[in-house]
């Protein structure tokens, strides 16, 4: 994924996920990366 998109466009994707599971209970690391996400699916 970071490869493939920009740091924008990754954190406007996880903002739209923010929306739909606020919890990050659904696959939280299936589509991004642990090192970009994991502050959101700590919280």
């Amino acid at each position: 994924m970071e490869n493939q998109y920009s740091a924008g466009d990754l954190e406007i994707q996880m903002a739209i996920k923010d929306v739909f599971d606020p919890s990050w209970l659904l696959n939280p690391a299936k589509v991004f990366p642990l090192a970009v996400s994991q502050s959101r699916t700590a919280a």
